[in-house]
């Protein structure tokens, strides 16, 4: 399994960072690196993470921090999304509707259950 372009590309925040393509070898690792044990390849991301530059870690921040983002409220059943946000003050129902479309109408709702 190679990097790609657009993965690195994707990875980077679109921005091709490297002057020159990684190395053989370097794909290589990539490949190894989805057979080995969730440990093992925790404590390679760890090494590698202490390796990089404080700017280099930022790029790596901002892009974990979308793939580390969950909206488990729009990929629950609806009725234990309506449970949960059933505890809500109407004020805070209100900032909920806020957060995004798939909130907004999971709180307006098709039957205003969650406004009874």
């Amino acid at each position: 399994m190679e990097i790609s372009d657009d993965e690195a590309a994707q990875a980077s925040g679109g921005v091709d960072q490297a002057a020159t393509p990684l190395p053989d070898t370097a794909n290589a690792v990539v490949h190894e690196f989805g057979t080995w044990s969730d440990g093992q390849q925790l404590q390679l991301v760890k090494k590698l993470m202490f390796k990089l530059k404080h700017k280099d870690l930022m790029e790596v921040a901002s892009a974990i921090k979308p793939i580390l983002c969950r909206d488990f409220i729009s990929n629950l059943p609806s009725e234990i999304t309506e449970k949960i946000l059933s505890y809500l003050s109407p004020a805070t129902l209100c900032i909920s509707e806020q957060v995004c479309m798939a909130w907004q109408q999971i709180v307006a709702g098709k039957d205003n259950v969650l406004w009874r």
